[in-house]
């Protein structure tokens, strides 16, 4: 293991997951020097206001200040608690911001099954927050700093990768990941699914390069 950096990530994984999906990336940074907070968190239990206030109930209880850098980085729907939460805390020690395969102008995939009772019931209030008519996603204009996205666009073999008309992983278009704001060449596309997404070597590496 590398020396220390005097610097934390914290990890939030995406909807209807925990943060076991988020152990590759988590490991390859502690092997950086890094201390990483991989948060897990009822995902389908609340709303994304409900969940940022659980997050950061979390979070208070870890000194952030000691650190000379904070970094984030969240995939899908972990990747939208960030920005909400960093919009209502100010941490003077932020870093640089990643976003995994983010749904940052809403799912056609959540268009789709959002009239379907089962997937209401099981995936929870904050699934119907995620389509792209979302009035949450729209009013949500905090975009970070150092912010990056990392997308992906592999989709033949993925379930639903047939209902989409334009590039897309199967879950999110990549157009859809794409924050009113950011700067362009901070978002980068890497053939992978919107879960592969977190076991892709190449992201991998990407992430480790963007922090370091």
């Amino acid at each position: 293991m590398n020396t220390s950096k005097n610097e934390a990530v914290v990890l939030l994984h995406g909807l209807g997951l925990c943060a076991l999906y988020m152990k590759k990336i988590e490991f390859n940074l502690e092997s950086e020097g890094y201390d990483v907070f991989n948060i897990d968190y009822s995902s389908r239990k609340d709303d994304i206001n409900s969940l940022t206030a659980l997050i950061q109930s979390k979070l208070s209880q870890i000194d952030l200040t000691t650190y000379g850098k904070v970094h984030f980085l969240g995939h899908s729907l972990g990747s939208i608690l960030i920005r909400n939460l960093l919009s209502k805390i100010s941490l003077t020690n932020e870093g640089s911001v990643i976003a995994l395969a983010p749904p940052n102008r809403g799912s056609l995939l959540a268009d789709r099954l959002k009239t379907i009772n089962l997937f209401c019931w099981y995936f929870g209030p904050a699934a119907l927050e995620l389509s792209t008519d979302s009035s949450f996603l729209k009013e949500l204009k905090h975009i970070p700093t150092d912010y990056h996205v990392i997308a992906g666009d592999k989709s033949n073999g993925t379930l639903f990768g047939r209902w989409f008309n334009e590039s897309s992983d199967g879950t999110v278009s990549i157009k859809s990941t794409k924050a009113d704001g950011m700067q362009n060449q901070n978002h980068v596309v890497y053939p992978t699914t919107h879960l592969g997404i977190l076991f892709n070597d190449n992201v991998v590496k990407k992430v480790v390069d963007i922090l370091n």
